[in-house]
């Protein structure tokens, strides 16, 4: 199986090994890499993950890890200190997440549908799904296509408290805290849809007392694992006044397409520009007809209906079939952005259905596993021609020394204080700036989030420094320890001020004590967990 799937990988990503790398749509290729070369910088240093990316804006530092979790990027790291360039690094990051997105939903699915050949099935269409290919290559959005990773944790886990006696509750809220630290976004859309899932069957999931302790305990495990991630991702939106994309004219004018369209693009299986699912989640629908129920897969077609009706709602709502300009008017919604978001959820559930519908669809010959080989070729091919498709499709090309582009933060600026703006940060950058009348500087030496000088002859001087103030910097003398007073200045640059007198100065991002809190509860919750775990296994 593992050598199978290592397979798929690689004919799934040949591409990638076509010479460069290929921006065909979304600048947000940039942005990431940039997170990737700040894991690389940050580790080489020894710093463990910062919070702070000074990759970012030459030097200012962007508080991105705070609000996209770079903690699966570590496995970049390892491919760069095999001694690859940090591109290739990039790009076998690229095949890793797929190789883990048919490995997951494949061990998930197991026990839901309690056949190996199924399994198999809906890991190949999960995996190979056109929608995440086109998030992973075309639009260049790393943090939704890692999501798919978690996905399938959390569906195990509604499966399991809907239906089993002992719940197996902890997969939905290790697939949460996966999609909290990876991407907020998704989060939400997840969250939403689960809200509606228990509220329409209420009696399986809120009359039941098992099934509503379990979603409790899943809810509880989730906010004390990630609270190392949403406690100062919250003291971050909260003290610091952030840019949000949230504009409705964006929403409306991009990934916006009625279901015709949408259905369409999907049968011709090309999303080099927009948004679809692709034929291979299309074709299983198309067999459900063909397919009568008996006694062997009663339960397994059932399983397969239910699924199938959540993707086909999720698909719709992609859709402008909703009234989408109303819509983003809620706070809570106008968040997503892009409709197109819901076929995260559309291409989890379709490939649930599908498998099944494969499966079952092949045991009306007699020569079902011949069948079942065929389809499997047929499936690589189709992922094969999208492939070939990407790889020819036009776009700017990078190699390892271009495709560094400090300024590129993504299409909305998110997360970047509303005070400042990348041009004033582009004529700044690496200035430490102040009144020569009022104070000496010399010896000044600036390494990632940390600033070093001597000063002499100050009188209550202030020092602007090159650095945004994302807040868990402190200021010290050195000789004495004593901190000094930081500020806010205009461009929401950090700032020292009433320096007095000789002395050394060194400030550095220590982070803050909501941090450490969130660290602590985190570790706490995980330790907890940890002997609960081994107390129940040792007293069965």
């Amino acid at each position: 199986m593992i050598i199978s799937f290592i397979v798929v990988t690689v004919l799934s990503s040949q591409h990638l090994f076509s010479g460069g790398y290929t921006v065909i749509k979304s600048p947000d290729f940039y942005f990431h890499f940039n997170r990737f070369l700040g894991v690389i910088e940050s580790l080489a240093a020894g710093q463990g993950l910062s919070r702070i990316n000074t990759l970012f804006l030459e030097g200012w530092g962007y508080g991105s890890p705070m609000f996209y979790g770079d903690y699966l990027l570590v496995i970049g790291f390892v491919f760069y200190k095999l001694g690859f360039t940090a591109l290739t690094s990039y790009k076998l990051y690229l095949m890793t997440l797929t190789f883990l997105c048919l490995l997951i939903p494949y061990y998930c699915s197991r026990p839901v549908v309690k056949n190996k050949t199924i399994a198999y099935f809906i890991a190949l269409l999960y995996a190979l799904a056109t929608f995440r290919m086109y998030d992973l290559f075309v639009r260049n959005a790393l943090g939704e296509a890692t999501a798919f990773l978690f996905i399938p944790l959390v569906v195990l886990g509604m499966w399991s408290i809907k239906t089993e006696k002992a719940p197996r509750w902890y997969y939905l809220a290790l697939g949460m805290t996966g999609l909290l630290v990876t991407h907020l976004l998704t989060t939400i859309l997840v969250t939403i849809a689960l809200a509606i899932m228990v509220i329409v069957d209420n009696k399986a999931f809120i009359r039941k007392w098992d099934a509503f302790s379990a979603l409790v305990k899943a809810t509880l495990l989730t906010v004390g694992l990630s609270a190392f991630f949403t406690l100062p991702m919250l003291e971050q939106l909260k003290l610091v006044p952030m840019r949000i994309n949230t504009d409705p004219i964006l929403q409306r004018s991009m990934f916006l397409t009625d279901f015709g369209k949408l259905l369409e693009q999907s049968l011709d299986n090309v999303a080099l520009y927009s948004a679809n699912i692709g034929i291979l989640l299309l074709i299983p629908i198309v067999l459900r007809f063909f397919v009568k129920r008996d006694e062997q897969n009663m339960a397994r077609l059932k399983l397969a209906d239910y699924t199938l009706v959540i993707g086909i709602i999720t698909l719709l709502s992609a859709t402008s079939l909703l009234p989408w300009e109303l819509l983003f008017n809620l706070s809570f919604l106008s968040v997503i952005q892009f409709p197109f978001r819901w076929l995260i959820i559309t291409t989890m559930m379709l490939a649930i259905s599908g498998g099944i519908y494969f499966y079952e669809w092949s045991r009306l010959f007699a020569n079902a596993q011949v069948v079942r080989v065929f389809m499997v070729l047929g499936i690589l091919l189709s992922t094969m021609s999208y492939n070939q498709a990407v790889r020819l499709a036009e776009g700017e090309k990078v190699v390892n020394e271009t495709a560094y582009q400090p300024y590129q933060i993504g299409t909305g600026q998110e997360y970047l204080p509303v005070a400042t703006n990348r041009d004033w940060l582009k004529e700044q950058a690496g200035k430490i700036r102040y009144n020569q009348a009022d104070i000496r500087i010399t010896n000044s030496k600036i390494n990632h989030t940390t600033i070093r000088f001597d000063y002499r002859d100050a009188k209550n001087a202030e020092v602007a420094l090159p650095l945004l103030n994302y807040p868990g910097y402190q200021a010290l003398e050195v000789a004495t320890g004593r901190k000094l007073s930081l500020k806010i200045g205009a461009h929401y640059e950090l700032m020292l001020q009433g320096l007095q007198g000789t002395g050394k100065v060194e400030v550095s991002y220590q982070g803050t004590f909501i941090q450490k809190v969130g660290l602590a509860i985190s570790i706490g919750t995980l330790v907890l967990s940890g002997y609960l775990v081994y107390y129940q296994r040792k007293t069965r």
